[in-house]
């Protein structure tokens, strides 16, 4: 008689703060569905609430975006809450710096925390960190910077975007990436200029990966730009502003000069705080190279313009200083 296959379910629920416009909302809604897990949805993000849910539900993984993810870290775990459930914390989107990362830690004890790094041309992650592979693990624990090792059925390669050489270990450059699973194209638009002429689809981030193979995300190459020569990353700049006490949310875009790009960082500040934009320009000089530094200054805004996803519209905000509206 042909044996029959048993299905097994283990009690797992997931609280994700995504959006449908990213295919993580795809991937969890079927993962969650084929595995026979529960799902916790937070239609609209709100820190106080979140905890709440954490609390009495229970949710073994959390999936979070950068700026959630910073809330939840600027408002700190009320002390009746239990968090201990937590075993997993995925942070997706957009880039969070290694201090926010070690906070997250500090909050979660018992958990992972994940640095996802992904792109829907590719239908999910790049890259990434298995707290439960005996290889991975120390690796996640070490290099909390890291968004983690390579996929399996992902052949990468890093490139001077310029020269389109091959890269080494630690040297900065395009990932450029090649899967079964990655999109033909874009819907009704021309994508040629997507690939490079040898089928290799360009991510557009600048990364750069280290002797154990771990990757590194620098930031976006349409969002960097050179002073003098030098490559600057708005991305780093971004995250020694929000090492700020008094930094909610910050925004680094270049300003032109004769001399090449002028970085300016555009700041919102957190709630009952009293600084200058001149002391938070020094705060930043003092943590940074000398060719990194603000040298077009801080301007303070109320909010930064946002996508329906949450991330910053940096060109919008870069025509409003340049034409003078802030």
């Amino acid at each position: 008689m042909k044996s029959q296959a048993t299905r097994v379910s283990f009690p797992f629920t997931y609280l994700t703060h995504t959006f449908l416009y990213w295919i993580s909302a795809g991937t969890f809604l079927v993962s969650s569905i084929v595995e026979e897990h529960s799902r916790l949805i937070c239609p609209n993000f709100h820190v106080e609430e979140v905890w709440n849910v954490i609390h009495k539900y229970k949710p073994v993984f959390l999936g979070l975006t950068a700026i959630s993810a910073m809330e939840m870290v600027d408002l700190g775990c009320p002390e009746n809450i239990d968090v201990k459930s937590i075993l997993t914390v995925i942070v997706m989107g957009s880039a969070i710096s290694k201090e926010y990362t070690t906070k997250l830690i500090k909050i979660f004890p018992e958990a992972d925390v994940i640095r996802g790094y992904g792109q829907t041309e590719v239908c999910g992650p790049l890259a990434m960190f298995r707290g439960n592979d005996k290889f991975h693990r120390p690796l996640l624990k070490e290099k909390i910077d890291s968004v983690g090792l390579a996929v399996r059925g992902i052949t990468y390669k890093v490139v001077d975007p310029e020269t389109n050489e091959t890269l080494g270990p630690h040297q900065r450059g395009e990932l450029r990436i090649k899967s079964k699973l990655i999109m033909n194209a874009y819907y009704n638009a021309d994508s040629s200029e997507s690939f490079d002429e040898d089928g290799w689809l360009k991510t557009g981030d600048i990364v750069y990966y280290d002797e154990d193979y771990c990757f590194y995300v620098v930031d976006r190459i349409k969002e960097a730009f050179k002073y003098k020569g030098w490559f600057i990353a708005p991305a780093a700049l971004e995250n020694e502003l929000l090492n700020h006490p008094a930094v909610k949310q910050a925004l680094v875009i270049g300003i032109p000069k004769d001399d090449g790009y002028h970085p300016m960082g555009v700041v919102v500040l957190k709630d009952n705080f009293d600084v200058t934009e001149l002391e938070i320009e020094k705060f930043v000089e003092l943590r940074v190279p000398e060719r990194h530094r603000l040298r077009a200054g801080v301007k303070f805004l109320k909010s930064i313009p946002s996508t329906v996803t949450g991330k910053v519209k940096r060109t919008a905000v870069r025509k409003m200083v340049l034409e003078g509206i802030i």
